[in-house]
This record gives structure tokens, sequence and C-alpha cells, in this order.
């Protein structure tokens, strides 16, 4: 289980830490254990494998979008809050502005794995993988509501 735990008073480079100790978690457990439910999936036959492979596919690119997410944090935005980067590309500024709900996106693709493909709602491995998203959704919704409150700083400045 992953805590994020900001305070007002925590400085922020501990709280920096503990999402950067998150998004190692997220890519060392999370990701690599849903693609390999779904690569499973994807070897059913019939429509249900078809439905697994278009979703295989699809969480191979939000895995790389979500790592590269992670990597943009990492390397300009976390530095500046932590006071290491004087100041703030633009690019990052946008990004900070226009931060991406991933969240969102992989609440769709749980909408996609229970409505369209309830047809496995007695696989073990189905369920397993929509275990496994729920969590993940609640981890990035507790991690962006972290993020944000820490963003505010930048958008203020």
């Amino acid at each position: 289980m992953i805590h994020i735990h900001h305070r007002r008073n925590q400085p922020t480079a501990a709280t920096t830490n503990q999402l950067e100790a998150a998004h190692r978690k997220i890519q060392s457990d999370f990701l690599p254990t849903m693609e390999h439910y779904l690569d499973i999936m994807s070897h059913y036959e019939g429509r249900s494998g078809a439905q697994a492979a278009i979703c295989f596919y699809w969480f191979k690119r939000f895995k790389q979008e979500l790592n590269s997410h992670f990597r943009f944090e990492e390397q300009y935005i976390f530095p500046f809050m932590e006071g290491i980067e004087p100041e703030l590309t633009d690019e990052a500024r946008n990004f900070v502005t226009a931060h991406d709900d991933l969240e969102e996106r992989l609440t769709t693709f749980l909408n996609v794995l229970t409505v369209d493909m309830i047809a496995l709602k007695n696989d073990m491995i189905y369920n397993l993988l929509v275990t496994r998203v729920e969590k993940l959704i609640g981890l990035l919704e507790l991690h962006a509501h972290e993020e944000h409150s820490l963003f505010e700083r930048i958008l203020k400045s």
C-alpha cells in the first residue's frame, strides 16, 4: 500500500519524495501486473480475446504515457517545487496548468472492461485485472490531489 500524506508544515521535498515513491510502486507493481493479465486475456478465444487484445494495445500506450508523465514531473516539476530549479520553463508551466487527469482515462478503460467484457465476469484473471484497475484509479486520484495542492504554488508564482 502506498501512503501519501502531505501536511501543510511538511517540507515540499518530503511530499515530492513520497510522490516519486508512488511512481516507482505504480511502475514496478501495478503496470506490469495489469499488462500481464491483459496479455493472458488477449489469448482467449473468440470475442473476449479480441476485445482483450484491443484493451492490451490501449493499455500499452497508456503505460507509456503514464511513464512519460512521471518522468516529466520528476525531471522538471519536482525540482522546481523543491527549490532546486530557480525557474519553471514554459513547457513545465503548461504541463501544470493542463495537468492531464490520467485517472479519468483509466476510469473510461474500466468502464470498457466492465461493460464490453462482462462475459468474463466469472474469469479469475478478469476479476484480478478489474480489481487492480480500480485500485490504480484510487491511487492516481490521491496522487493527483497531492500534486494539485503542490501545483497551486507554481500557478501563484
